[in-house]
């Protein structure tokens, strides 16, 4: 359930961010990043 929670906050939020071991990822610019075709990388 803290799942579809998560996601339902995370469509509404301007910016999403993922921290695992002190690495912090931007998940919101890399979705929205791949959505328009762009690949940095």
């Amino acid at each position: 359930m803290a799942g579809l929670v998560n996601q339902k906050v995370a469509a509404n939020a301007d910016e999403v961010y993922l921290v695992v071991s002190g690495l912090v990822v931007e998940l919101k610019k890399i979705a929205v990043s791949l959505e328009e075709g762009e690949l940095n990388g």
